[in-house]
C-alpha cells in the first residue's frame, strides 16, 4: 500500500493537465481465491463505482484531484484512479496498458517509445500511458499484454517513473501500431496454431533484444526473420510485428497479412541469433 505520508512526493511529477481534470476516483485491492486481485473502483463519497459508466450521473460523481487525494489520505483506499472517457469538450481521455512485461519483453521496448504521460503500473511489471484526443475502438485483454481504451474504464495512477510529458492523442498509435499486434486471428478467422517449439521467457527476451539490433527495413532480412519466427506461433508474431514497427516503411495491416502468408521452412527461431551476430 502507498505510504500516505509521502503522497505529495509520489505525485510530484503527475501531469498538470490530469490534475486539473475532474476525473478522479479511488480504488481498493480485493483478493480473489485462485485469481488475480481485483482493483475495485470507488467514488470519493465511498460508494462503489458501478452502473452504466460515462453517463452524466457517473461523470457527476467523479472528483477533483485535491478532493481525491484528501480521501486517500484519510480513508482506507489503496490508491488513486483516473476515469477515461469523454469530457465536456468532446475529447476523450484515453489509456494504453502494457501488462506483464516480464512475459512480453517486446512490449518493454515499445513502452520506451510511448509518447505523452507514461508511468509504471502498481505491480511494477507494467506501464500505463494516459492520452487525450479522439475516441477509438477498445483493445481488450486477450493474452497479448496489450490493452487500450478511450471510455468505459479507469486506470490506477501511481506517479512512478512519470514526468515524461503531458497527455497526447494516442488514437493513431493504437490503431496503426497496437491493433495488429493485439489481433491474434488470421483473416480466415482461425487462431494461429500454438507454438510448435517450447521456449522459455528468457529466450523470448533474448530474441527481442537480438531483433532490435537488426534493420527491419532490409526487406530480404525482414522476410527471412518472419519465416523463422513463424515456427513459434503467436509469440513469434508479436515479436516480429513489434520489430517491423521500427521500420519507416511499416504498414500494420499489410505486414499482418504478410505474416499470415508465411510458411515455416527448415529455419527456426535460432536463425534470429545467427543473423544478429
Amino acid at each position: 500500500m502507498m505510504p500516505k505520508n509521502n503522497i505529495d512526493d509520489d505525485f510530484s511529477e503527475l501531469s498538470p493537465m490530469m490534475k486539473a481534470a475532474k476525473r478522479w476516483i479511488l480504488w481498493k485491492r480485493i483478493k480473489q481465491e485462485g485469481k488475480k486481485d481485483r482493483k475495485v473502483p470507488f467514488y470519493v463519497n465511498g460508494t462503489f463505482r458501478n452502473g452504466e459508466l460515462d453517463t452524466q450521473k457517473d461523470i457527476d460523481n467523479l472528483s477533483t484531484y485535491e478532493i481525491a487525494v484528501n480521501a486517500l489520505i484519510n480513508g482506507t483506499y489503496e490508491g488513486l484512479g483516473f476515469a477515461l472517457g469523454k469530457d465536456e469538450t468532446g475529447n476523450y481521455w484515453q489509456g494504453i496498458d502494457f501488462d506483464d512485461l516480464s512475459k512480453h519483453p517486446n512490449l518493454g521496448y515499445m513502452a520506451e517509445d510511448l509518447s505523452g504521460y507514461v508511468e509504471q503500473s502498481p505491480s511494477g511489471d507494467g506501464v500505463h500511458a494516459i492520452g487525450y484526443g479522439r475516441a477509438f475502438n477498445a483493445l481488450g485483454s486477450n493474452g497479448t499484454g496489450i490493452e487500450a481504451y478511450s471510455s468505459g474504464r479507469y486506470f490506477t495512477v501511481t506517479g512512478r517513473c512519470s514526468g515524461l510529458g503531458e497527455p497526447v492523442c494516442l488514437a493513431d498509435y493504437v490503431e496503426q501500431i497496437l491493433k495488429p499486434l493485439h489481433t491474434i486471428k488470421s483473416k480466415q478467422g482461425q487462431v494461429h496454431p500454438q507454438q510448435s517449439e517450447t521456449i522459455s521467457h528468457e529466450i523470448i527476451k533474448d530474441l527481442s533484444l537480438a531483433l532490435f539490433f537488426m534493420d527491419s527495413g532490409d526487406r530480404e532480412l525482414w522476410v527471412k526473420i518472419g519465416m523463422a519466427l513463424k515456427t513459434i506461433g503467436n509469440q513469434g508474431r508479436s515479436l516480429w510485428l513489434a520489430w517491423s514497427a521500427t521500420s519507416d516503411s511499416f504498414d500494420p495491416l499489410n505486414d499482418a497479412k504478410t505474416w499470415d502468408g508465411f510458411k515455416p521452412e527448415r529455419a527456426n527461431y535460432k536463425l534470429v541469433f545467427s543473423e544478429a551476430q
